[in-house]
């Protein structure tokens, strides 16, 4: 699989690095408001970036950053904008950006819930620490030599900005419904949105999980970018509590995926000093992504409240960044292409181990694309594509040395 090979050479910010950057945003309030704003800044901390401060900020990275860094149109996936009608902030970072390769495409996420303001933070911090080290930190550029990385810092626009506007405690999105509004994003996503620990029935609540699974633009648009990317990692960052979640609350994981999981869990956990627990609920973007894209999903709840004192938000990403690295780094062990007649196919792989239909993984449309994430171990992948069948490949996963399998149907 081509990658790019690592510069000798750096590249170099055009103008101040993005700490300088950031921190005269900062002095400024994080955004310019208007005057009618002006009164409404106590609702938060002062240092927090608003909706409008997101958006500078990742047009700032990627004006600086131009060969690594790239400005992504939500309205590209489907439907792309959210219910009063704004995009959602994506920036994408790899080395050459602007041109598609054939590599691995990673998930970094915040503000699915809208009061929880540390999490666009710690994911802009993520993106500052990616930029300034690349061609200086050997690790980071070799993830951004190799893989793509989409940033999206705030995943729930309106409820964001109508925290700034008008209630900093607001969770959900803007959506009405009857005499209320919202529904709570991490709640509405197909994968266990019917079982008996989904959210909540109720429109009032702060977990409604909305009329039907999928009901909100930003869940469709989530879902279309996932498998536009076919995502092999995703880390979403949410507030609080300090723990790595893991797999599902009440669906049945396969007990190989939830060992796994777990021990994973465990790892990244201990390196920020977090615990481990299951998730609060199903139906959630992280569930979601495990059982129909990537073996390797985390939800991570972060510091110990929605709106800490910004000082307390750089101390966390400070925390939190040994985590998202050891994230990025861990190696995918195996990965390859799936084609028929020479051409590549978007192939279903179900991993027999599993004894579970519901886990599927895939293969993308333009190059064929696959990666798996497991312990070491034999396993059979039942990989099938419309119109050539299902053929059995027997496959052995060691994470100390991956591998590239090509696989013809």
């Amino acid at each position: 699989m081509p990658t790019c090979p690592v510069s000798s050479t750096p590249l170099r910010p055009r103008t101040q690095p993005l700490s300088q950057k950031l921190e005269r945003m900062r002095r400024a309030g994080g955004h310019v408001p208007p005057a009618d704003r002006a009164a409404n800044k106590r609702l938060v901390p002062d240092g927090y970036l608003d909706l409008q401060g997101v958006n500078d900020y990742l047009d700032e990275v990627a004006r600086q950053y131009p060969d690594l860094a790239m400005r992504v149109d939500s309205r590209d996936f489907e439907p792309g904008l959210t219910y009063e009608g704004r995009p959602l902030p994506l920036l994408k970072l790899s080395r050459n950006v602007t041109a598609n390769e054939d590599e691995p495409v990673y998930l970094l996420n915040g503000a699915h819930h809208a009061r929880e303001i540390v999490t666009p933070h710690l994911v802009m911090d993520a993106v500052r620490r990616l930029t300034e080290g690349y061609g200086t930190d050997a690790g980071l550029t070799e993830v951004l030599d190799t893989r793509a990385i989409i940033i999206a810092p705030v995943w729930n626009p309106d409820g964001y900005e109508y925290v700034w506007n008008a209630n900093n405690m607001w969770r959900k999105n803007r959506k009405p419904v009857g005499n209320t509004y919202g529904v709570d994003q991490n709640r509405n996503y197909p994968f266990g949105w019917d079982n008996s620990c989904s959210g909540s029935s109720v429109p009032s609540s702060e977990t409604y999980k909305g009329p039907s699974p999928a009901s909100e633009e930003e869940t469709l648009t989530m879902i279309d970018l996932q498998a536009r990317y076919n995502v092999a990692k995703l880390l979403d960052y949410h507030s609080y509590g300090r723990e790595v979640l893991i797999g599902f609350n009440c669906e049945p994981t396969p007990a190989l995926l939830e060992s796994f999981l777990t021990d994973e869990a465990n790892e990244l956990a201990d390196l920020a000093n977090y615990a481990t627990r299951a998730p609060s609920g199903d139906g959630q973007n992280q569930g979601w992504a495990l059982a129909t894209h990537t073996t390797y999903s985390f939800l991570v709840e972060t510091q110990t409240e929605f709106q800490p004192d910004f000082d307390e938000a750089e101390a966390e990403a400070e925390r939190v960044w040994p985590l998202t690295r050891a994230w990025l780094e861990r190696p995918i062990p195996l990965r390859g292409h799936i084609t028929a007649g020479g051409e590549p196919v978007a192939a279903t792989i179900n991993i027999r181990e599993f004894n579970n239909e519901l886990f599927t993984y895939r293969s993308d449309a333009v190059y064929g694309s696959y990666h798996i994430i497991l312990p070491n171990g034999n396993y059979t992948l039942d990989v099938a594509a419309s119109g050539f069948g299902t053929r059995a490949v027997q496959v052995s996963i060691d994470n100390s040395n991956p591998k590239t399998l090509d696989i013809q149907l």
